[in-house]
Order: structure tokens, then sequence, then C-alpha cells
């Protein structure tokens, strides 16, 4: 049987978020931390114990549960596998008014080795960076209920995503809790990444036919448990 494995929250790209919230199955909690009361996710009728909660109602980030880049952090990251455009900053990441804001700019900035990027945004995760220790992931879980309210925006180019990433520093597995393409917001898009037995790396998801959901809130979802990803 393949070891269960943690992951941390990240959020990339322009968005802005409501709330983020984590539920542990009563009957199956193995979590790195609890904030303690039992609540209902929605969409379930069973009892869930709420283990992180994020209303981003601060004055700023609170740094003590979340990082603005991936761990490869060197005052700015991207994801060059996935050939992004963006250097991701931490300048890009505020508060506004209870929501958390992640900013895309057309902007020619320095990043990797002197590299020059057209555009900067924003990424916040509950991961750690590379000097940090193991102990330092900032929250991480083995299944439960994810439950995140975003509002994505619309543009050619732009690329909103709410996923999951080993909290080893490890690229796969991969969970996609949500992504949209910015020129196709009323098609979202679900992934879970990883490796087969040989070690081949795989991918499986599905497309979603839905409304435009860059003109309003929604709430985005992960049921998580041993034998099942909804």
């Amino acid at each position: 049987m393949r070891k269960p494995f943690a992951l941390s929250i990240g959020v990339i790209a322009s968005a802005a978020l409501l709330a983020l919230s984590v539920w542990s199955d009563l009957s199956a909690h193995e979590v790195s931390a609890s904030v303690g009361g039992v609540y209902q996710p929605m969409g379930r009728d069973d009892p869930f114990d709420l283990v992180f909660n994020e209303d981003f109602d601060g004055e700023s980030l609170n740094q003590e549960r979340w990082t603005r880049c991936y761990w490869w952090d060197k005052k700015g990251c991207t994801n060059l596998s996935s050939k992004n455009l963006q250097w991701y900053m931490r300048d890009n990441v505020t508060l506004e008014d209870g929501k958390l804001v992640l900013t895309a700019r057309e902007e020619d900035v320095a990043g990797w080795k002197g590299r020059r990027f057209p555009y900067t945004s924003g990424l916040i995760t509950t991961g750690r960076y590379y000097a940090e220790s193991p102990s330092d992931v900032r929250f991480d879980a083995t299944y439960g209920f994810f439950e995140i309210r975003a509002k994505i925006p619309a543009g050619r180019g732009l690329w909103p995503a709410i996923w999951m990433l080993p909290s080893n520093l490890e690229s796969l597995p991969e969970i996609d809790i949500m992504e949209v393409l910015g020129h196709k917001p009323d098609l979202l898009e679900l992934h879970f990444h990883f490796q087969d037995g040989l070690r081949n790396d795989t991918s499986v998801g599905r497309e979603v036919e839905t409304v435009d959901l860059s003109e309003d809130w929604h709430v985005y979802g992960l049921d998580w448990s041993a034998d099942r990803m909804i």
C-alpha cells in the first residue's frame, strides 16, 4: 500500500480570497494542528472537526500561517517547468477589507539568475522554505475536507489556481482543487498529478463547464479520504 502523504495548501496568480477552511473527518483525524470545534462543511451532513481556518481579517498576512513563495524563494520565485512568464513577488500579496488579494502586473523584473520576466504576480502557501526545518511547515494535512471561497479574474494569460503540494518539498503528488485559464473562465479544471507504481509521472482529472467564475464569489472544495477525491 502506498504511504499516505501530507500536503500543504497554496494559491497562485491573481485572485481574491475571503476564507479558507480545512475540516478533518472525526473518524479519520490525521492533521498537524487543531483549532477545535465541530462543524459541517458545505454539502456534508456528518460532523467534521475544524482544524484550520483563515478569514484574512488582519492588517497584514499572518506569516506564522503563510509564506509568499515556493520553497525555492530567491527574493521571488516562479515555476519554469510550467513555462510561467511571471515572477512571484511578496508585494503582490495584500489584504484589503477582509480579503486576500493576489495582483498580477505587467512589469519587467529580474528574477532567477538575472532572467527577465515581463509580469509579476502573487502566491501564498502554508508550506515552508528550504532554509527552514520540517517542523516549520505552517500547516499540512493528510485527508480532510478543504473549502475555499474565492473570486478569480478573467483575461488571456491569467491562470488562477488552488493546489496542494507535499510538505516535504517534493513536487509530486499534486492535487489541483481549482484551475482556470483566464480566457476560459467558464471552464473549471481539476487535476491529480502523481507517480504510478513504475515511477512514471501520471495525471488524471476532468474539465467542468460551468458559469463564468470571474463574475462572482464561489466556494471550491475537496473531499479527500484514503479511497477517494471529490
